[in-house]
C-alpha cells in the first residue's frame, strides 16, 4: 500500500495524502475526492505504508505513468509560489493544466547525459536590434554557436510561426513549436519531446516557460517589453521575471531583445548588473516631426489635425502610399491647459501632470492624491481651460466626409478584416501588425497626450514603447512621423526628436525616485471579494495586521466597485528595500479569507 501526497489546483498552500495500493510515480496526474467532490490532483511524493488506514481516501484514478515534470521544475516551481504568492498546486497546474489525459507518444529511457557539461554561469544581456534580417542572423549564431536545448519565446504566435519556418530552414538541429493554442495532440507530443530529448531548439509562447528540459542552456525572449508576456489569469505572473528566475535557478544565461528597454533595465544598466548591446541604427529611422496643438494650427475643417498633418495626408495619399493614423481609445481621461496662459495643472507634490477621473476629481497616477477640479486656472484666473477629446469614431468619420474620393478604414483589434485599396487606416497602436504589409509614407499620432493621460505611472514608459515600435518596424524609412501635442517640451518628444532617448529614461527615473516607485519599490494589488459576515471585516483586519507587521506602505485602501459591479476591498501596497510580505503568513490568511494578490501589476 502506498501513501500518497497530492496537491490541488487550489489558492491554499497545502498538500492532502491518499491510499494507492499499486505501484505510482511522483510528478503524475490523477483523479481523487477533496470534500464531496471529485478533483484532478497532482502526485509531490510516494510512501509505503504497511497498512491501510481508515483516516485516507483511496486515490480514483491515474492519467499517466511516467512523471510529467522533473525534480528540478518541481523545485523551481516552489520558488515562483513564494515570489507571487500562488500556492504550489495552482503553479504546478499552470504548467500542466491543458495537457490532454489520453495521449498516445512514449516517454523515453534516456538518461542523462555524463559528458555534457556546461560551463555558463548565469548573466543577463539585452540586445537592441533596429533591423528585423540582423535580429534573425543573432538568432542563428546562437543555435551554431550555443550547445543543449535553447528556448526561444515569443509574444505572439504570428512572431512565432515567422521565426520558426526561417529558423528551421537554416539548421540541421530539431526545431519544435509549444504554445497554448496548438493541437492538443501535438503539443503533448511536443511536451513528452522535450522530456525525452536532448539539444532541442524549442520555439514557444509564455506557456513554454516551465517546459522539463534535460539539458537547457539559454533562454532567449523576443521582444521582451511586449505586454503579452503577462500573464491575464490568476496567478498573474511575468514570464520575463519567472524566466530570470529560472536562469539564475540553473546558472545559465538569460538574453532579452527588443527595441526599446524598459525604466526598471535601464536602472540596472546604470548598476552594472545587465550588460547592454546596442545594435539600433537611428540614422535610418523615419523622421519625426512633434507638432503643437495651438489654436492656431489646427486645420478649421479637420480640428483634431494641424494644417501640417492635412497637407502630409494630401501629399501622401496623392504619391500612392499608405498613412496610418494612430489614437488611444482607452484615454478618456482629460488633462488641462490654460489656452491663454499655456499653464498646465500640476501636482503640488511631484509636479506630474494631473488627470480628470470619472468622480471629476484631479487625480496625480504617481502619488493618488485626489484635488477637486475648479474650472479655472490658478496663474492667470481664466476659465479657458478643458480639453476636448476625440474618438477614433470620429476620427473616421470627419476624414470620410472631407475625403469622399480616398478609401478609409477603421483598423482595431476588433475591426481587422482589410478591404483592398485602403490609402487610410484609422484605429489603435495594432495597426503596427501590418506595418510590413503595406508601403506607409506616414504615421500620426493625432492626440498623443491621450496615451500619456491613462492614470497609471508607467504611462509615459508604455507611450514610448508603442511609438519605438513603429519606429523600428516601418519598412520604409522615408516614412514620416508625426506627434502632434499639446506638450511638445515633455522629455518623452524631445527624446525622440533628438534621438537622445536617456533624457527620457533619467527623467523617469527621478520621477519614480521621488515618489518610490519600481525600480525603486515592488507595488504590490490586493483584492477582497466584499462578504455581508460580521467576521469578514475581522478578517480584513487580520490582513492588514501582516501588512504592518511587513512595515509596507499603504499608499491605497478603500472599498470600490470591479468591471460587474460588485463590491471589493482595494489595496495598493508600497514595498522598499527588500521588504515584502511573509509567504506563510499570506497562505495562512488565505484559509480564512478570499483575495487575490498580484505583484507589480500593469494597471492598479
Amino acid at each position: 500500500m502506498k501513501l500518497v501526497e497530492v496537491i490541488f489546483d487550489i489558492p491554499l498552500e497545502r498538500s492532502f495524502y491518499y491510499l494507492y495500493e499499486y505501484e505510482i510515480n511522483n510528478f503524475i496526474r490523477v483523479s481523487a475526492p477533496l470534500g464531496e467532490k471529485k478533483r484532478k490532483g497532482f502526485v509531490i511524493n510516494v510512501n509505503d505504508l504497511l497498512e491501510k488506514r481508515s483516516e485516507y481516501k483511496l486515490i480514483e484514478k491515474i492519467y499517466d505513468i511516467n512523471p510529467l515534470i522533473t525534480e528540478e521544475i518541481f523545485e523551481f516551481s516552489k520558488i515562483i509560489s513564494e515570489k507571487y504568492y500562488v500556492s504550489s498546486g495552482q503553479i504546478i497546474f499552470s504548467i500542466i493544466g491543458n495537457l490532454p489525459f489520453k495521449y498516445e507518444k512514449k516517454f523515453s529511457e534516456k538518461k542523462e547525459k555524463d559528458s555534457l557539461l556546461f560551463t555558463q554561469k548565469f548573466k543577463k544581456e539585452i540586445f537592441l536590434f533596429g533591423d528585423e534580417n540582423e535580429k534573425l542572423n543573432f538568432y542563428l549564431d546562437l543555435i551554431s554557436h550555443n550547445r543543449g536545448s535553447l528556448l526561444f519565446l515569443f509574444p505572439e504566435i504570428s512572431i512565432l510561426k515567422d521565426y520558426y519556418m526561417k529558423i528551421k530552414e537554416s539548421t540541421e538541429r530539431k526545431v519544435i513549436e509549444y504554445y497554448g493554442e496548438m493541437d492538443k495532440k501535438e503539443r503533448m507530443n511536443n511536451y513528452i519531446e522535450v522530456l525525452n530529448s536532448f539539444d532541442l531548439i524549442v520555439l514557444g509562447t509564455r506557456i513554454s516557460t516551465f517546459l522539463p528540459f534535460k539539458d537547457l542552456s539559454l533562454i532567449i525572449i523576443d521582444s521582451y517589453i511586449d505586454a503579452s508576456y503577462r500573464e491575464k489569469k490568476h496567478p498573474k505572473y511575468n514570464v520575463v521575471e519567472i524566466a530570470e528566475e529560472r536562469c539564475k535557478f540553473q546558472n545559465i544565461p538569460l538574453i532579452l531583445t527588443s527595441h526599446s528597454l524598459s525604466i526598471c533595465d535601464y536602472f540596472e544598466i546604470k548598476k552594472k548588473k545587465v550588460y547592454l548591446v546596442d545594435k539600433r541604427n537611428f540614422e535610418e529611422t523615419p523622421e519625426i516631426f512633434i507638432l503643437d496643438k495651438r489654436w492656431d494650427e489646427m486645420d478649421k475643417n479637420l480640428d483634431f489635425l494641424t494644417k501640417f498633418s492635412v497637407s502630409l495626408i494630401e501629399e501622401t495619399v496623392l504619391k500612392g502610399k499608405k498613412v496610418g493614423i494612430i489614437h488611444n481609445r482607452k484615454g478618456t481621461s482629460k488633462t488641462f491647459k490654460c489656452s491663454n496662459c499655456g499653464h498646465v495643472l500640476r501636482c503640488k507634490k511631484c509636479n506630474s501632470i494631473l488627470i480628470l477621473n470619472e468622480e471629476n476629481k484631479l487625480y496625480c497616477k504617481y502619488c493618488k492624491i485626489f484635488e477637486n477640479f475648479i474650472k479655472k486656472c490658478p496663474h492667470c484666473k481664466s476659465r479657458e481651460i478643458i480639453e476636448r477629446m476625440v474618438g477614433i469614431e470620429k476620427i473616421y468619420k470627419e476624414l470620410k466626409k472631407t475625403y469622399p474620393d480616398f478609401k478609409i478604414q477603421k483598423f482595431t483589434a476588433e475591426e481587422k478584416l482589410i478591404e483592398k485599396g485602403v490609402d487610410i487606416f484609422v484605429g489603435t497602436h495594432v495597426i503596427k501588425n501590418i506595418l510590413d504589409e503595406f508601403d506607409f509614407g506616414l504615421i500620426i499620432f493625432p492626440h498623443a497626450d491621450s496615451f500619456l493621460n491613462i492614470p497609471e505611472y508607467n504611462s509615459e514608459e508604455i507611450f514610448f514603447f508603442i511609438l519605438n515600435d513603429f519606429i523600428f518596424r516601418l519598412r520604409n524609412k522615408n516614412t514620416k512621423i508625426v506627434i502632434q501635442t499639446k506638450n511638445p517640451n515633455f522629455e518623452i518628444f524631445t527624446s525622440l526628436k533628438t534621438k537622445n532617448y536617456e533624457v527620457f529614461y533619467e527623467k523617469e527615473i527621478k520621477t519614480r525616485e521621488i515618489v518610490g516607485y519600481p525600480p525603486f519599490s515592488d507595488i504590490i494589488l490586493i483584492e477582497i471579494p466584499v462578504k455581508r459576515s460580521p467576521a469578514f471585516e475581522n478578517k480584513v483586519n487580520l490582513l492588514r495586521k501582516i501588512i504592518e507587521n511587513s512595515n509596507l506602505e499603504i499608499i491605497f485602501s478603500d472599498i470600490v466597485d470591479d468591471k460587474r459591479g460588485k463590491k471589493k476591498v482595494k489595496m495598493i501596497l508600497k514595498a522598499q528595500d527588500d521588504k515584502r510580505l511573509d509567504y506563510k503568513e499570506v497562505m495562512d490568511i488565505r484559509e480564512k479569507l478570499d483575495f487575490k494578490i498580484e505583484i507589480n501589476p500593469p494597471v492598479f
